[in-house]
C-alpha cells in the first residue's frame, strides 16, 4: 500500500495516516498468489474481491479467465483514466506474468500506477521481464509508481535493471525513508526483500514500512509519497 499526497492541492491531508482498508483478500492471498500486488495508494490495494466501493481494474491470468484467482488488481477511490496489461516475457510451462498499468487522476493530474509480478524459479527471465517493463516505464511522461513482488532480492540484477538510469528514474526510496530492514518474506519470520515501491523523482517519499499479514506469505509494503508541483520549463 502507498499513501500520497499532492503538495499543490492536498496539503491539509499530510500527517493523517489513512487507516488500511478492511477487505477480505484471504482467498487471494493464500499461498501467495496475491502477494505481487503490495503496491497501492491510500486505499488502493492489491486484492481481487471488492469492486462496489472502489473502482477495480484487474489483469488475470488466461486460465482463470475475467475476475479469476489469479492475476494483479488495483483498487483506488481516484478516477481511472485508463489501464492495460502488458504480457511479459515467459517460457512454456511457466505461469503468464503481466505488467499492468493504471493512469490515475490525482488533483486534476495525470499519475501512472505500474504493478508486476514476476517470475519466481528462473533469475534470467525473471530479467527478461523486468528489462520490458522497464522500458515502458522508462518512456512514460507521468509521475510513476512502480510496484510488485519482484522476486528478486535490493542488490540483485533484477532490481539494478530496473533502476538503470540510462532508462529510468525509479529510485527505490526504502534507503531514504525506510523503517527498519524492509524484509518481506515469510511473512511470519522475513529473511529476504523481494516486495517493492519504487517511484520516480517527481514524488518525494516519507514514510516506508511493512507490516504483517494475516492471509498472505509475504509482509506488505506501506510508503507515504508526495507529489511534488509540475516542473516548469523556463
Amino acid at each position: 500500500m502507498a499513501g500520497y499526497d499532492d503538495e499543490t492541492v492536498n496539503a491539509d491531508r499530510r500527517g493523517i495516516e489513512p487507516p488500511p482498508p478492511r477487505l477480505d483478500a484471504g482467498r487471494l492471498w493464500a499461498g501467495g498468489a496475491a502477494s505481487a500486488v503490495v503496491a497501492a495508494l491510500i486505499a488502493l490495494v492489491g486484492v481481487l474481491v471488492i469492486r462496489a466501493v472502489f473502482k477495480v481494474a484487474f489483469s488475470g491470468s488466461a486460465e482463470a479467465g475475467a475476475f479469476g484467482d489469479y492475476g494483479t488488481a488495483v483498487l483506488t477511490r481516484l478516477r481511472i483514466e485508463s489501464w492495460t496489461h502488458t504480457l511479459l516475457p515467459n517460457r512454456p510451462g511457466r505461469q503468464q506474468r503481466g505488467l499492468q498499468h493504471l493512469v490515475l487522476r490525482l488533483g486534476g493530474r495525470p499519475i501512472s500506477i505500474y504493478n508486476a509480478h514476476l517470475d519466481h524459479t528462473t533469475p534470467s527471465l525473471r530479467q527478461q521481464q523486468m528489462r520490458l517493463a522497464r522500458d515502458i516505464i522508462g518512456v512514460d511522461s507521468h509521475p510513476v509508481i512502480f510496484g510488485g513482488d519482484f522476486n528478486a532480492s535490493a542488490g540483485s540484477a533484477t532490481l539494478a535493471l530496473a533502476l538503470d538510469p540510462a532508462h529510468t528514474d525509479l529510485v527505490d526510496p526504502w534507503p531514504l525513508v525506510g523503517d527498519g530492514d524492509g524484509l518481506t518474506v515469510p511473512n511470519n519470520a522475513p529473511r529476504s526483500r523481494i516486495d517493492f515501491l519504487l517511484a520516480d523523482d517527481d514524488w518525494r517519499p516519507t514514510v516506508m514500512a511493512t507490516w504483517q499479514s494475516a492471509v498472505s506469505d509475504h509482509r506488505g509494503v506501506v510508503g507515504r509519497f508526495l507529489l511534488r508541483s509540475p516542473r516548469v520549463c523556463r
